[in-house]
């Protein structure tokens, strides 16, 4: 009971913040047992610790005991200079690359801070991402090993040429730092289901003011697809993600949703953008227009949807994302056989054809020989599934299923 009273108290908290009418909702549930220790946890892995000291310390200073506040502030503030430390290096490099002529896109991270909330300080993430045209990406990946970076894989030649051509993303490591790079091209829009025009992204930039400069950043609307769709493919795992398109909503309120609406007229694109709308609106009391609210409750699938995550969202402890879960997903959000059936095969396609860092790791061939990746993909995966489906049979033998009655 503790523990359903303290996870009801940070959805609170965090409403209180992202509502924008009504009394503080953390009022109603000051008499409530909760765990202190348990509602820091929830608060780290969900990655809202600022967001939750902000709501304590402006609306409900008591409602926790001391000592937890004084931890989710220590936290708070260690995520600020965190913070600071990752936007000025940003910074750094947006303006090494702008002086050699390279175009880039700074989303997530500091930039996203900065565009939803005004501030360093509300947003947690782990690293630094942006996002280049793919005929960049060497060029970038020169000037950031020329900084002090280096590729978070070895990859020789061969390897890089197939990871752009395609990959998604190639990630770096200033050791120094400790700061994490990730360099996106987005080249394979079908692979990451974004119904994004990129040409159009590129022109559609606004600005933004982030530590006494101002960088692009993707537009309203493209931004609200761009969550909805992360979101999605991560299988709405943390509230963080919720709250970002929740903050979106409230903040800019001149969101071209008819003009978002035929961006995602497919109906898998659809259903994503319209659960992070659902799971916004539920759990945070975000605003958005009636109409827009009325589609989201006219789709029966995505209600159903957003209620199982709702209901899962604190199932912790949370294991790496599985390939079975997330495939599981992804058909349940599409409703014809058509787009089911269109969807496995994709997924096959690149999980049997484009070779991994696992593969490069666990065989190590020369770059002459690289070919023969293609054959051995499909053969260690194969082997991989087989072994995973003979221990499940084995574990369901083992726990009494399989024996046989006698005497």
């Amino acid at each position: 009971m503790r523990r359903e009273s303290t996870e009801q108290f940070l959805i609170a908290c965090l409403r209180t913040l992202m509502a924008t009418e009504g009394e503080p909702e953390t009022q109603i549930l000051l008499s409530g047992e909760m765990d202190g220790e348990y509602l820091l946890r929830l608060a780290e892995w969900h990655r809202v610790v600022p967001l939750l000291y902000q709501s304590l310390n402006t609306a409900c200073r008591g409602a926790v005991p001391e000592p937890v506040f004084k931890q989710i502030e220590g936290r708070y503030r260690e995520n600020i200079r965190r913070n600071l430390l990752f936007a000025g290096e940003l910074i750094r490099l947006l303006t090494l690359l702008d002086a050699h002529g390279i175009p880039v896109i700074p989303f997530k991270g500091p930039a996203l801070a900065s565009y939803l909330y005004g501030s360093l300080a509300l947003r947690q993430f782990v690293d630094l991402d942006i996002l280049v045209r793919r005929q960049d990406v060497l060029k970038v990946k020169g000037l950031l090993i020329a900084q002090g970076y280096q590729s978070f894989y070895r990859l020789n030649q061969a390897q890089e040429a197939a990871l752009l051509q395609s990959g998604i993303e190639y990630i770096f490591y200033h050791e120094g730092l400790q700061i994490y790079m990730e360099i996106h091209w987005w080249a394979d829009v079908n692979y990451l289901s974004i119904p994004l025009d990129l040409d159009r992204l590129w022109g559609r930039l606004e600005r933004v003011a982030m530590g006494g400069s101002h960088v692009p950043h993707p537009s309203a609307e493209d931004m609200m697809v761009i969550l909805c769709l992360h979101g999605s493919k991560h299988l709405w795992r943390r509230l963080s993600w919720i709250c970002d398109v929740a903050q979106l909503l409230r903040t800019r309120r001149g969101i071209d949703f008819k003009r978002v609406m035929e961006w995602t007229i497919l109906p898998p694109h659809r259903r994503m953008f319209l659960l992070g709308l659902s799971l916004a609106k539920d759990l945070l009391g975000a605003p958005m227009p009636e109409w827009v609210w009325q589609k989201v409750q006219n789709d029966s699938t995505t209600t159903g949807i957003a209620f199982r995550l709702k209901r899962e969202l604190f199932d912790m402890p949370h294991g790496p994302q599985g390939i079975e879960e997330t495939i599981f997903f992804q058909l349940k959000i599409r409703d014809r056989f058509r787009d089911k059936l269109g969807y496995c095969i994709q997924e096959i396609r690149i999980l049997m054809t484009v070779p991994s860092f696992a593969d490069y790791e666990s065989i190590p061939l020369p770059e002459s020989l690289f070919l023969l990746y293609y054959v051995v993909r499909p053969i260690r995966l194969t082997a991989r599934y087989a072994l995973g489906f003979m221990n499940r049979i084995y574990d369901w033998c083992k726990g009494g299923v399989c024996h046989v009655k006698t005497g």
